[in-house]
Parts: structure tokens; sequence; C-alpha cells
């Protein structure tokens, strides 16, 4: 808790722990978007040591619904039901790499004005997976088996106001390559092309050596899969249409990051709030929390964790 200019001083007292994880990752094996979901909300619940039903607020927020979140252009329904957490007010917030900060911003103000007491934050990302459409949520795939054409940005660096308000990171190779040729002459597409790839080469070495990386252990670096895939070196696998662009400098290989997360908060008012509790008596929310642990299997067993 910390003094300020708000109309009322805000607690953080709940946070979930759920570890960045990957679909590929066997225990992960046949979930949905949903379950990370579910699991993170849990654990905040459960250490802030209330009940879904004291929850009166969500701020939700994603990077943005492109085919990394299944299609889906309001999931916040369905993300609600899955916590059971259904018809409580949810603001669903997408403003890229900001959406976090808004989303937990919205929160505390929520609470700072006196309209809500107890105001739940989490959101979502799966960057590297795809739900096809048409097909049950727990299909996960990855990206590289996406066949259509990905273009989820086209207005990072656009003025036009009128233009679709969007932006990935893989238009951000697109927009060095466009530079290096504007401004520094190179306009050998081809050189652009084998640099990116080189980068591409030493970074996954560096990920897969790295403990601390979620590809140690678990991925390959592109040196095996070439060979593999029957190439004489890492470089002409890259540049083989078995890694084809999706932009006119990005490839597939490499476009977005690997790992999935999901997190959640748990804020109240500083002041005067009272729980119904677990058994439902009244009971003072000072000092009370505990710690949680989620998992996958526990996720799935109360996937909807009804009031």
């Amino acid at each position: 808790m910390a003094d300020s200019r708000l109309m009322r001083n805000v607690s953080i007292v709940g946070t979930s722990s759920l570890k960045p994880f990957s679909f590929d990752q066997p225990e992960w094996a046949g979930y949905s978007m949903y379950e990370p979901w579910a699991c993170a909300v849990s654990q905040a619940l459960e250490d802030a040591n209330i009940r879904p039903n004291d929850v009166e607020k969500i701020s939700y927020s994603q990077f943005a619904h492109f085919p990394t979140m299944g299609h889906i252009c309001a999931p916040v329904n369905y993300l609600e039901e899955w916590a059971g957490l259904a018809g409580k007010p949810i603001s669903h917030i997408e403003q890229a790499c900001a959406s976090g900060y808004i989303a937990f911003t919205e929160a505390v103000q929520a609470i700072a004005s006196g309209e809500y007491d107890v105001v739940l934050v989490a959101g979502l990302e799966c960057p590297k997976f795809f739900v096809p459409i048409d097909e049950p949520a727990y299909r996960v795939k990855p990206l590289s088996e996406y066949k259509e054409f990905w273009h989820p940005g086209v207005a990072l660096f656009d003025c036009g106001y009128a233009r679709f308000d969007g932006a990935s990171d893989i238009l951000l190779p697109d927009e060095n390559g466009f530079y290096y040729k504007e401004f520094y002459g190179l306009k050998d597409e081809a050189f652009i092309d084998e640099a990116d790839a080189h980068m591409a080469i030493n970074q996954r070495r560096g990920a897969v050596r790295n403990p601390r990386s979620l590809d140690y252990d678990t991925s390959k670096d592109y040196s095996e899969i070439a060979k593999e895939e029957g190439f004489s070196s890492d470089v002409d696998y890259l540049l083989s249409p078995k890694n084809y662009k999706i932009t006119q400098f990005t490839r597939k290989a490499g476009a977005v990051m690997h790992n999935c997360a999901a997190g959640a908060l748990v804020l109240i008012s500083a002041t005067g709030w009272r729980s119904t509790g677990t058994s439902g008596s009244s009971a003072s929310r000072e000092g009370r929390s505990r710690s949680a642990t989620c998992s996958p299997a526990k996720s799935r067993r109360r996937r909807c964790w009804r009031t």
C-alpha cells in the first residue's frame, strides 16, 4: 500500500505465480488457452483468500485478438465462465505492450474512486500458437502450421487514423529492412535475408544453452533442424521454402516469441472493506493471505470454479 493523491488507498492482496510455458510442453498438451487463464485467476484469488463472488469487477488485458488468441474478438465472456466469474462487470483492454499497465491503472482508479472495493486484474498471451477456425479450443497448434498470410499489424508506423490500429513484432524487421534500403543504400534484399538468418541462428544457439530460457533442453538449434530436414547448413534451411516468408523480409521461424503467459492480481480498498469470507460470515481482510499452487491438472479439475 502506498500513500498517493487517490481518494482511497489501494492494496494488492493476491498474485498469481504461473510460470511462462509452451503448449509444446507435455504437461500442457491437450489444453486450451482458457486453462492458463483459469489457473492464474485461481492462484490470485486463493492468495488473497477471497472467493470469486467477492470480486466486483475484472480488468482484462491482452495484446490483440489475432490468430494467436483464437481469432476471438471478445473472449471475455468465455474467460469469465471458465474461472467461475460469469456475469461480473469486465473491461477488455487491447493496447499492445501497454495493455497490462492500462488494465492495472484502470483497476486502481476503479477502487480509488469508491466505485468498487475489489477488482481482479488478469491477462493472457499465447503468441506462438493459434486455434484453427471451426475447431475446438483445445486443438492449439504451433504458429508454424498456420498456412494463411498472417498480417496482424499494418499501422505501427502509420499516422492514417482511419486505418486499422494494430501491430506486431513481425512488422519490426520489415521496417528495419526498409530503413536500411532507404538510408544506407542496401538494395540487395537477399543480403538482408541472409543477415536475418544469421541473427536467428545466433539467438537460437544462445537460447537452447541458457538454463533460464524456455528453449533450454526443449528445443534444437537450427544446425540440428537443418540436418533433420536434409539441408547442408542452417543458413540453407532458414532461406529455403521450408521457412517461407510471411512478410517481405520476415520468415516463419522465429517470427514471434515462443512462450505463453497468464497472470492475475487482486486489488482491494485499503480502508473499510470486509469480505463475506469462505464461510459466509463477515471477516476482515487485514492480514489474511495464503500461498497457492496451481497446475494444469488442477486447473482442468476446477476450470469452472462456481461460487
